[in-house]
C-alpha cells in the first residue's frame, strides 16, 4: 500500500470540514510517544472529512473500487452498539445507511438470468416469474426502494407477470379452452370486500 486515507463522517459545512481535517491529520501524524525501535510512517495519513454519513460511505466505496494501492479506512458514528456475534461489519453498515450490500446485488443479477420464460417451448431452465425482496427486521416491512423500478424482479409485480404469462399461454393461444382456462375473478358485490383481511389485497373484479 502506498497511502492510507481515512474517510470520516462529520465536519459540517465546507469550512468546518477543512478545520476538522487539518486538526485530525496533525493529531494522527504526530505519532505521540512511540515505543523504542518503532519507525514512524514514511507517508503521512490523509484524512477526508465528508460531512454526512451518506457522503462518507459513497466516497469510501468509490475509493475502494478505484484506488487499489491505497489503504482506505471508514470512520462513522455507529449510532448504537453492534453485536459482533450476530452481525458482520458489512451487514451493520448496510443497516445503518440503507445501502444494499454487494452480495445481495450479485444475487439479484443471478436471478435476472433465471427469469423471463415465455411460452412452453422457451428456455426450460428459466422461470415465468421471480421476485426478490428485502425486509426491514426492526419494523417488519418490505423495502419499496430496492430493486429499482426498472427491475423485472420487483415483488409488487410478481403476480402480474405470472398472470400475464398464463393468459398468453393458456387463454389467448387456445381460445376454445377459455371456458376452463379463463381467469376466476371476484364479483363486485362479494362479501369478501367487507372482510378485514381484504384490506391488504387488490381484488380482481368483473365490473
Amino acid at each position: 500500500m502506498s497511502d492510507t486515507v481515512i474517510y470520516f463522517e462529520g465536519g459540517g459545512k465546507r469550512e468546518g470540514r477543512a478545520q476538522l481535517r487539518r486538526a485530525l491529520e496533525r493529531f494522527l501524524n504526530a505519532g505521540g510517544d512511540e515505543p523504542a525501535g518503532r519507525a514512524k510512517p514514511t507517508r503521512p495519513l490523509r484524512v477526508v472529512a465528508c460531512g454526512s454519513r451518506g457522503e462518507a460511505l459513497k466516497r469510501f466505496r468509490r475509493a475502494v473500487e478505484r484506488h487499489g494501492n491505497t489503504a482506505s479506512l471508514l470512520l462513522i458514528d455507529s449510532e448504537g452498539p453492534m453485536d459482533w456475534t450476530r452481525e458482520t461489519p458489512t451487514a451493520f453498515l448496510a443497516r445503518q445507511d440503507g445501502a444494499v450490500v454487494e452480495s445481495i446485488r450479485r444475487y439479484h443479477q443471478v436471478l435476472l438470468g433465471l427469469s423471463g420464460r415465455r411460452g412452453l417451448r422457451n428456455d426450460l431452465t428459466r422461470y415465468e416469474s421471480l421476485a426478490v425482496a428485502l425486509v426491514r427486521t426492526e419494523a417488519p416491512a418490505i423495502r419499496t426502494d430496492w430493486p429499482g423500478a426498472d427491475s423485472p424482479l420487483r415483488f409488487d409485480a410478481f403476480f402480474d407477470r405470472l398472470f400475464d404469462e398464463y393468459d398468453r399461454r393458456y387463454v389467448f393461444a387456445a381460445p376454445r379452452l377459455s371456458a376452463s382456462t379463463g381467469r376466476v375473478v371476484w364479483s363486485a358485490d362479494s362479501p369478501a370486500f367487507s372482510e378485514p383481511m381484504a384490506r391488504d389485497y387488490t381484488l380482481r373484479c368483473d365490473g
